[in-house]
């Protein structure tokens, strides 16, 4: 995407990020990328994702949805707020004493995972509420830096973002045909799986078909987690190869 489009080379692989598109580009200008680029590069994955999915899921040929849903937390609003503070007290500690890059968003999230993955009975989800004002927090801090210029540029790098999201589509397309034996999985199950982000159409779309959506949300989770974990790496690894490249 660098060589094709010109973009320096951290604004160009974090909009290409297979996933977690709205915490991407709420850290992607603390790694030293331009976030609005790199949210045209991520929504435009998103919404072609959105668009596909159902049409390829119903093409492969819907059913009664055998796993409809997949557990998640519950709880009262009021207990999703003292979960927030508390992940949020405790991940900015974390961060702090580990260092940890984009510690603002990774250290509560390491934070929420560990209470989740222990069984702690007091997790609960956050408000819909807080959720909304965060997006829209992340849309406005994001949206007021545009200038025309970086909208022109976004046109000129729209041919090319569309050729690497077809690329990366049919990449992750033909990952999921490997996990079809490895998993033991319909080949609508594994490319749902492997869909790279649009979570919730891939949901949608599982619990309206004939798959295992608990494997389907399992395996989308983790990639989450692997792609906002593995971003401050590839900034640390980018950086250090713009040091060592000659001038």
């Amino acid at each position: 995407m660098s060589r094709l489009t010109g973009l320096d080379r951290a604004t160009a692989s974090f909009g290409m990020v297979a996933g977690g598109a709205s915490g991407i580009v709420a850290i992607s200008r603390e790694l030293g990328a331009d976030e609005r680029l790199v949210a045209v590069m991520q929504y435009l994955r998103v919404l072609v994702i959105v668009v596909l999915t159902p049409l390829v899921a119903g093409f492969a040929g819907g059913g009664d949805g055998r796993a409809a849903g997949a557990g998640g937390p519950s709880g009262t609003w009021l207990e999703g707020l003292a979960m927030l503070a508390l992940c949020l007290g405790a991940g900015a500690a974390l961060a702090r004493v580990t260092r940890l890059p984009a510690g603002s968003l990774l250290g509560p999230l390491l934070v929420a995972a560990g209470l989740s993955l222990g069984g702690v009975q007091i997790v609960a989800p956050v408000p819909a509420a807080v959720l909304q004002v965060a997006y829209v927090a992340i849309g406005l801090s994001v949206g007021l830096r545009f200038t025309v210029a970086s909208l022109r540029h976004a046109a000129r790098i729209l041919p090319a973002t569309l050729a690497m999201v077809a690329a990366l589509i049919l990449v992750t397309a033909g990952l999921g045909l490997l996990l079809v034996p490895l998993a033991h999985v319909g080949a609508l199950d594994a490319y749902l799986a492997t869909t790279p982000d649009g979570l919730y159409a891939v949901l949608a779309a599982a619990s309206t078909s004939d798959v295992d959506a608990t494997f389907v949300l399992s395996v989308q989770v983790l990639r989450l987690f692997a792609m906002l974990l593995a971003a401050p790496l590839l900034a640390r690894w980018l950086a250090g190869r713009e040091r060592a490249a000659p001038t």
